[in-house]
């Protein structure tokens, strides 16, 4: 029995898009970080900012290696063109992939939360 793939593309896409989004974000966040070293020179700001700077490039890796999961995902799928085997795989997998994106989301939330009161802190 075949099954369509386009809601499982769908779901793809929609999480590569929400991990561009999130890959922006950095962007914005090591913009602020930047911005206020210019105003401080403590110790202790220095040895908090190191901490974000580490948890934008932990995030930054997990965007990547989400992506990249992704992508591999989609390869099979386009490969097996319908549910195969090699599909019956990914359909399995793609809760956990789901539940993956969930994780990330909330820490990278997390993160952001944080990172404000820091700003606010040192601004």
């Amino acid at each position: 029995m075949y099954k369509s793939i386009t809601p499982l593309h769908g779901e793809y896409n929609e999480w590569i898009g929400k991990l561009s989004f999130y890959n922006d974000d950095l962007k914005i966040m090591r913009k602020w970080l930047n911005d206020v070293v210019e105003r401080n020179n403590s110790k202790d700001f220095f040895k908090e900012l190191k901490h974000f700077q580490n948890e934008i490039r932990i995030q930054q890796d997990q965007i990547d290696l989400l992506k990249y999961e992704i992508s591999e995902n989609e390869i099979l799928f386009t490969k097996s063109g319908q549910y195969s085997l090699t599909g019956q795989q990914q359909l399995n997998t793609h809760p956990t992939q789901r539940e993956k994106i969930a994780h990330f989301e909330e820490l990278f939330r997390a993160m952001r939360k944080a990172q404000m009161i820091f700003l606010g802190k040192w601004m």
